[in-house]
């Protein structure tokens, strides 16, 4: 709620009226917040990988060849409003070098502290960072023009 409170504010400082927005998230952070506050993932450990059109997650993890589906070692792109609950891990990944992190402060960072239950957000406009939310279903429709990630 702070967070969204001080977005549409500035907002409003600079003339803004409205929002469509107000629950976005990753918008405001930076790359030296993430690189701070996170911890990094080994390139060896995750896998990225491109969704060419809407599909249901176990198949087209299953489609890649090197990689099975196993039940909550993958991340969907935030794209869309989703509900995130307390027990879902976040990753955030660096759009140019595709380094990700992640970490206990990952969900403070990106949601605010002191935020405790399930969360209902959508991905903010942040030209250098990508905000992945674990998956613990086996049927979760895949978005077309977005990414997967893959713990290895």
């Amino acid at each position: 709620m702070r967070a969204a409170a001080t977005s549409f504010l500035r907002g409003r400082e600079q003339g803004v009226r409205g929002t469509k927005n107000l629950f976005a998230v990753g918008q405001d952070i930076s790359i030296d917040e993430v690189r701070a506050n996170l911890e990094p993932i080994a390139a060896d450990k995750y896998r990225l990988l491109k969704v060419d059109k809407e599909m249901e997650i176990r198949p087209f993890v299953d489609s890649h060849p090197g990689v099975t589906y196993e039940r909550g070692s993958c991340y969907y792109q935030l794209g869309a409003r989703a509900q995130v609950q307390p027990n879902k891990e976040v990753i955030v990944v660096e759009k140019d070098t595709d380094r990700a992190y992640t970490g206990d402060a990952a969900r403070s960072l990106l949601f605010g502290t002191g935020i405790q239950g399930t969360v209902s957000v959508k991905a903010g406009n942040n030209p250098k960072l990508e905000v992945y939310v674990q998956s613990r279903s086996v049927n979760r429709k895949l978005k077309p023009k977005t990414r997967l990630l893959i713990m290895l």
